[in-house]
């Protein structure tokens, strides 16, 4: 998978712990998943290959466990996937027989925009920031085909251009 993300912080409190994170991310990624079913007695490998493009505009609330120099956080949010696919294949195999049958454009139906939820862990030092994502419940495909309602996660590095505060709250009397 490749991805390229970007995104801004906005500081929820003057002790900079919490924070609203919105990111805007673009991928390319090869999913393939396969299921081994028995249809009529005889064991069919189905495998089903996508190559998936996306744009996912989310938004985080992050909040500092740790909040000294090395600073670690957790978050959750909620993120909209607008994707298209480069191209699909899916392939059957009869386990028994050795009969094979591809179809380059499956009868399964893409979904193109599906909502799912983020989860997000990190640690930032200084500028950089490594850390973890995962897109909970990235439904790709209409209908109940459960081999292709999955999870996408990764790990990613990344540099922060300004360590001051976008939005400091301010008390007024």
């Amino acid at each position: 998978m490749a991805i390229v993300m970007g995104g801004v912080d906005l500081h929820l409190q003057e002790n900079l712990r919490s924070r609203i994170r919105a990111t805007l991310s673009i991928y390319k990624a090869l999913f393939r998943t396969s299921q081994i079913t028995d249809f009529y007695g005889q064991g069919i490998l189905d495998t089903y290959t996508i190559h998936m493009n996306s744009i996912t505009p989310e938004i985080s609330f992050l909040y500092n466990i740790v909040n000294k120099k090395l600073k670690i956080y957790m978050g959750a949010g909620i993120d909209l996937n607008f994707c298209w696919s480069d191209g699909r294949i899916y392939r059957s195999e009869n386990l028994t027989t050795g009969q094979i049958y591809r179809f380059r454009e499956p009868p399964v139906e893409l979904i193109s925009e599906w909502p799912s939820y983020n989860v997000k862990a990190g640690i930032m030092l200084g500028h950089w920031e490594l850390g973890a994502t995962g897109y909970i419940r990235g439904i790709v495909a209409s209908g109940n085909y459960e081999i292709l309602n999955g999870d996408l996660y990764f790990i990613w590095l990344g540099f922060h251009f300004s360590k001051k505060a976008l939005i400091k709250p301010t008390l007024q009397k």
